[in-house]
Formats: structure tokens, C-alpha cells, sequence
């Protein structure tokens, strides 16, 4: 859910992961694919920048942050459950 908004947002911005990288002083776009395809989490401290930067609004950024914590959560139990 979270990458999928990063990546619209950037594209709607007309920006590459290059570019997204470049502004987060990462050293390679494959970073920003990374997160967008949740292969790897969001790091905690890119997030004020990249909301500025994608020009996502912050309230609604929060709420999708809490929103897919909150499904990854669940699901962890369910699977947590039935392995039991």
C-alpha cells in the first residue's frame, strides 16, 4: 500500500527513482524500487522528506502508514495461529 502510493506520487511528479534517490543522498535508484515494491521497508527518517518532496499530504500519509502496519500486524497473527 505505502509503495504503491510512493510510486504514484513520483510519478505524477514526473520523477524517476533516480531522481527520488538522488534527492535522499542514496547511492542507487534500486533503494527507491525496493520501497516501492515493499521487497524493503520504508526507513522511518526518509519519510518528512519524501512527503515534502512527492508532495503527499501528510495527514493521509500518516493514516496509510498506520493503515498497513496494522494489516502486516493482523496478518502476522493469523499466521502466527495457524502454525501453532
Amino acid at each position: 500500500m505505502i509503495g504503491k502510493t510512493l510510486r504514484l506520487a513520483r510519478e505524477k511528479r514526473k520523477l524517476s527513482q533516480k531522481d527520488v534517490s538522488r534527492m535522499l543522498g542514496l547511492k542507487s535508484a534500486q533503494s527507491i524500487s525496493n520501497i516501492e515494491r515493499e521487497i524493503a521497508p520504508l526507513p522511518v527518517h526518509y519519510i518528512p522528506k519524501l512527503v515534502r518532496l512527492l508532495q503527499i499530504p501528510e495527514e493521509k500519509f500518516i493514516q496509510e502508514l498506520v493503515a498497513d502496519f496494522s494489516k502486516k500486524c493482523r496478518d502476522q497473527f493469523k499466521k502466527h495461529a495457524r502454525s501453532k
